[in-house]
Formats: structure tokens, C-alpha cells, sequence
């Protein structure tokens, strides 16, 4: 059997630090994810869809997008769809009953053609969790869980060494937005990613993967048309048109289907006008931004005709036997941003 396996379509998100227009076409884009997903499943006869937690951005979720989402379930009634809830969309509720949705309270699992799928949506104790019995062996035991398998500081850590002899094939697992799987003991498990990037720490192809039961193997399949891109440019000792030729180098051919970050570090010698960077370079992309993190270079050097108290600013720490060249470098660099603010 083939069964897609996707997690943390985060609809309703509010992508932050972006243009309204920008905002409302990315949400379009996550809503029309879903549905992309299920014309994938009906052309290649996939009857199975296990939603691994936030598929909602909040609890509180817009009516449009909750109506949006269980109606292309109830329309697809042909596929079974198995959502447990994440620790984002914990407590959204939907009062309808769909026969082909299959949800999960405590440890719950359902029958499929020759496959058992275990859900269970993390608490305050997940004791229940760990104590329950291994599963017979007689079918594919696909278990889902929304946490985190690493970071023992998050809320919704889990320990899947403590599940590892409860015969489980594959955890079908979400929360990390980045793609990842392996074993433990002789479990496979995987993180599909998020299903859209949602900004600029979610970079990367993002998508959904295929079970198949049969071999015990995972397919990721990409089909973002959106894509989140992050840049970083050193200024140290460029001049305008030689930084416009970095960026022009680093973004490479026009690519409409990026959003991209770059973000400027070090110290310029000349000042940076981002407007104009951005202008510049904007038809390169889908949507482009430059963020300025570099610091303005300052002449550390007095000026021997000039009698002024920069001069015996920067004469003093100069010839301070007691700082190393690094130290006042700093000292004189945050001495004279205090002058020029006094100054102004």
C-alpha cells in the first residue's frame, strides 16, 4: 500500500515581515497546498493521507479556512484521511462528522487493508504512551505523533527509545519543519517537513513524502512553487558598484518562484542605500528583500590639524599602553557613535 504521509501545513499563518499582497498570495498558496495534495493522492491511486499535526497556525482558525479544509475531505470521500492534532492546532474543533476523517483521543488506532495506523496526540503525561502494549506483528503498524524526538527541552519531546519495541514500522511524525528520517531499533521514522516554507529559517525544498508498505520506503515528492532563500554578503572594503556586483553574482539567473533575504554584514566604507539595492534587483525575484547588518566604518586616524576633541578622543586611546589593537578598535568605534548622537 502507498500512503502520503505530510505535517505542519500551518494554515492562516501570519507571515511576519511580509507585504499584505505578499501575505494574502502565501496564504492562498498553503490553503491550495492541501489540495494539491489530494489531486496527487487520486492520480496515483493513493486511497491513504496521514496528516501529522498543525495543520492549522493557531487554535482560533479563520471559518474560510476551516470550511476550505473539511470540505475537500468530505468531497474526497474515495480517500481515508488519519489527522491527529499538533501543539498548534491542539484544540480546534469541528463539530461535523465526516465518515472518511479519522482523529485520535489517547491512543487509538484503525484498520486498513493490511496496515494498523496508531494515532496519539501528546499531553501533560504521556505515560500512556510508553505503557502501551506492542502491537501484533500481523500488520504494517504505522504510529503518528506530533513532538520533537531530540530536543528534551521542548513541550512536545518524545522519546521514541521507549517505543521501539512496540513493533512499530514507521512513525509517521511531525513538528520539525525540516525533512528528516532514521531508524531506531528497527523502526524507521520520518519528518516530512512543512509543507510550504513559511520565511527565512524554513528554506529549501518542501513537500510530502510516499510510504509505500510493501518495500518499508519513503519517497519525498517537492512540489513548492514557492521557495525561501537566505543570502548573506560581507561589505568589508567594497565600493557601490562592486557590492551591486556581489549581489548580482550571488543571485545568480531570475528565479520568480524565490523569496529572498539578503542580509549585508561587516563594515562598509561607504553608506548603504538599501531602497536602491532593492529596486535594483527586484525583478530577480518573486520577492526580494536586503536587510542592512553592517556597520558603518569609521576613520580611526586623528587629524593632525585639526585641534578638536575627536582628535583627543581618539589620540588617548591610541596610546593607551593597556589595550590591544582589537580593544580600541571597539572603544574608539563606540566613543565616536556617542559623539556623533550628542552631536546631532
Amino acid at each position: 500500500m502507498k500512503i502520503i504521509h505530510f505535517a505542519d501545513l500551518h494554515i492562516g499563518s501570519k507571515f511576519e515581515r511580509m507585504p499584505d499582497d505578499i501575505k494574502t498570495e502565501l496564504n492562498t498558496k498553503l490553503r491550495n497546498a492541501f489540495a494539491k495534495i489530494i489531486d496527487y493522492a487520486k492520480e496515483n491511486n493513493i486511497t491513504t493521507i496521514l496528516m501529522a499535526g498543525d495543520i492549522f497556525d493557531k487554535n482560533s482558525v479563520l471559518m474560510k479556512d476551516k470550511k476550505f479544509f473539511y470540505d475537500l475531505i468530505k468531497v474526497n470521500s474515495e480517500i481515508d484521511f488519519y489527522y491527529i492534532k499538533g501543539n498548534h492546532d491542539s484544540s480546534s474543533k469541528y463539530n461535523d462528522e465526516i465518515d472518511n476523517l479519522h482523529t485520535f483521543d489517547g491512543i487509538k488506532s484503525y484498520i486498513k487493508d493490511n496496515v494498523r495506523i496508531i494515532g496519539y496526540e501528546l499531553a501533560d503525561n504521556n505515560s500512556s504512551l510508553y505503557n502501551v502494549s506492542p502491537f501484533t506483528t500481523d500488520k504494517y503498524n504505522i504510529m503518528m505523533l506530533h513532538g520533537d524526538i531530540k530536543n528534551q527541552k521542548d513541550n512536545n519531546y518524545i522519546d521514541l527509545k521507549k517505543l521501539q519495541n512496540k513493533n512499530v514500522n514507521y512513525f509517521a511524525l511531525g513538528h520539525i519543519h525540516k525533512r528528516e528520517d532514521g531508524k531506531v531499533g528497527d523502526s524507521k521514522y520520518a519528518y516530512p517537513g512543512c509543507v510550504l516554507g513559511r520565511g527565512f529559517d524554513e528554506v529549501g525544498e518542501k513537500g510530502f513524502l510516499v510510504l509505500d508498505t510493501e518495500t518499508n520506503s519513503t519517497t519525498f515528492y517537492n512540489f513548492s512553487d514557492i521557495l525561501f532563500e537566505h543570502i548573506d554578503i560581507q561589505v568589508n572594503g567594497l565600493n557601490e558598484a562592486e557590492l551591486k556586483k556581489e549581489i548580482s553574482t550571488l543571485l545568480g539567473s531570475t528565479k520568480h518562484s524565490y523569496i529572498t533575504e539578503i542580509r549585508l554584514t561587516g563594515k562598509s566604507d561607504i553608506e548603504i542605500d538599501i531602497n536602491d539595492l532593492e529596486m535594483s534587483f527586484k525583478d530577480k525575484r518573486y520577492y526580494l528583500t536586503i536587510k542592512n547588518a553592517s556597520k558603518q566604518a569609521l576613520s580611526f586616524n586623528p587629524n593632525e590639524n585639526e585641534n578638536s576633541l575627536r582628535n583627543m578622543f581618539i589620540n588617548k586611546v591610541l596610546k593607551n599602553p593597556n589595550l590591544d589593537d582589537d580593544t580600541k578598535e571597539k572603544v574608539i568605534f563606540y566613543g565616536l557613535s556617542k559623539l556623533m548622537k550628542e552631536e546631532e
